[in-house]
């Protein structure tokens, strides 16, 4: 949308200057690659932080946000559940 969005605003620009058109295809897929790049790392960066945090580990904080201890978490199924048995 954004590479779009920059390809319409240089038409209307250029147009109200009465100066033709013109867009290199470098330009647009310099601009689509970037808008590309951005756009993996915004979503990766994230994902790779998440994915390295111990789910069986809970920080525990006070009412003030500091730190206390950590607390164990274990998971068990529910009773009657056979998912986990063999």
């Amino acid at each position: 949308m954004g590479v779009t969005a920059g390809v319409l605003a240089t038409a209307v620009y250029a147009s109200t200057k009465g100066w033709l058109v013109t867009l290199p295809a470098l330009a647009w897929g310099s601009g689509f690659g970037a808008a590309l790049a951005i756009g993996a790392l915004a979503g990766l960066l994230p994902a790779l932080r998440a994915a390295a945090v111990d789910l069986t580990v809970l920080p525990v904080t006070s009412s003030s946000g500091e730190p206390m201890a950590r607390a164990s978490l274990t998971l068990h199924p529910p009773p009657g559940s056979t998912l986990l048995q063999p």
